[in-house]
């Protein structure tokens, strides 16, 4: 998933650097904004899901659970 998020930012950011993207720049900018917003999304995402795998082994111990 990341690496065809990358590819695709890799992608936009060339066609934004074009000098034919005139006519089709809208498409072009929400294109960027809603990758971008995926890109953060997953960012933050993956942190959730790394400070979970650490504290699940602590909050499923019986101790912490009484």
């Amino acid at each position: 998933m990341q690496i065809a998020l990358e590819e695709s930012l890799v992608t936009i950011a060339t066609i934004k650097g074009s000098r034919f993207v005139n006519p089709i720049q809208d498409i072009v900018d929400e294109w960027d904004r809603r990758l971008e917003l995926f890109s953060v999304t997953l960012d933050e995402w993956i942190t959730c899901q790394r400070n979970w795998m650490y504290l699940e082994s602590i909050l499923t111990t019986p101790d912490i659970q009484r």
